[in-house]
């Protein structure tokens, strides 16, 4: 009797653990990490000077974003030491330094067919996430009706919204997945250096690191708690619906049967008088 209670309850602490992660990664600015050893850099270039391969990196060493460590997330770029001079930085949430991703409304006709598909693929992460969100909040209202009601259909449409937001969750993440892989390794061309791995200066891509930070992984262990949400939600219907089917077979067990033939096999009873005869069936004659 303590199965569907139990995979309910964890179902529920499951789906809020999944939406807190979520929100706090979709809100924050550590997806990525890239760190810069600036000091790395001015050393090599003190030492080999005359190199042409170089020439630029020293306009561009205090003013470009690329030569600055920051952390990167869906709505901003993070600066946690040092500001690039020239560029116009507010404060975010968390106290840092930051500028907007550029999510640019009208695509340039200049644009290359990746860096326009790249655009469209970033409005589909933040879509997509929110999407998830609406589906968890409609399994959140849905799942406390049905518990209240304690309907086995209701919880089962709990889950399925579960399902259906783990589902946007993990397609957001996967096509995070794939912008990442498109700007790192694919896209090349000079006019946006930013997005540019392959094009940036062979002494940049040598000292500088990049990681993935703690809201991307944020990210990924809400998406797992929504699947698993999901599966206990399941479970607590089918285990309730058991228990009410074993209910109603133990009930049927208490009720009395009805027999057609009853006045046939016993003799009538009459209130003004006593029971006639009992009648045997082995020989002919009443027994008194």
């Amino acid at each position: 009797m303590g199965a569907a209670p139990c995979l309910l309850s964890l179902g529920t602490i499951c789906g809020c653990i999944a939406v807190a992660c979520v929100a706090i990664a979709f809100s924050t600015d550590n997806w990525l990490e890239y760190s810069v050893n600036r000091v790395a850099i001015l050393t090599t270039m003190s030492q080999t000077s005359d190199d042409p391969q170089y020439a630029e990196v020293p306009l561009n060493l205090n003013r470009t974003l690329i030569y600055f460590p920051r952390t990167i997330g869906l709505w901003r770029i993070c600066f946690p030491m040092e500001i690039p001079y020239g560029v116009d930085v507010y404060r975010s949430p968390t106290d840092t330094s930051c500028v907007n991703v550029d999510y640019p409304k009208d695509l340039d006709s200049g644009m290359d067919a990746w860096n326009r598909a790249r655009v469209h693929l970033m409005r589909t992460i933040l879509a997509l996430f929110i999407a998830g969100f609406a589906m968890e909040l409609l399994s959140f209202f849905v799942g406390v009706f049905g518990c209240w009601r304690r309907s086995p259909g209701l919880l089962v449409t709990t889950g399925t919204f579960m399902i259906l937001a783990w589902l946007l969750d993990a397609g957001a993440l996967a096509i995070w997945h794939g912008v990442d892989y498109m700007e790192t390794k694919r896209m090349q061309f000079p006019t946006n250096v930013y997005y540019t791995y392959r094009t940036w200066p062979p002494i940049l891509q040598q000292y500088t690191t990049r990681n993935y930070s703690w809201s991307f992984m944020l990210a990924w262990i809400g998406c797992g708690m929504a699947l698993v949400s999901a599966m206990f939600l399941l479970g607590g219907a089918a285990s309730l619906r058991a228990e009410r089917r074993r209910e109603k077979e133990r009930n049927a067990q208490y009720m009395l049967p009805v027999y057609g033939n009853y006045g046939e096999k016993n003799a009538p009873y009459y209130a003004h008088a006593y029971p006639g005869p009992h009648y045997y069936y082995s020989s002919n004659s009443y027994r008194y």
